[in-house]
């Protein structure tokens, strides 16, 4: 949330945050994709791991998206 003094200044333009969506940081996150597919391929370990969390399978249920212990998932 914003606040409204904040949003009330006539000196503030506010806009919403892009800079993942350029070409400079797309071409480094396909570049860094790619080696770590590159290492995982060739056993060795990669450069960004994403930490394992356990097990956990993801479906739909009604209008929102539940785990198998039946948790809300924020998304």
């Amino acid at each position: 949330m914003i606040p409204e003094d904040l949003r009330a200044m006539p000196n503030v333009v506010m806009t919403p945050h892009v800079a993942a969506f350029s070409p400079e940081v797309q071409g480094e996150g396909a570049l860094l994709l790619r080696r770590n597919i590159e290492l995982f391929l060739s056993g060795q370990p990669v450069l960004t791991p994403v930490p394992e969390l356990g097990v956990c399978t993801i479906g739909m249920v009604g209008n929102g998206v539940l785990s198998t212990d039946n948790a809300p998932i924020a998304h």
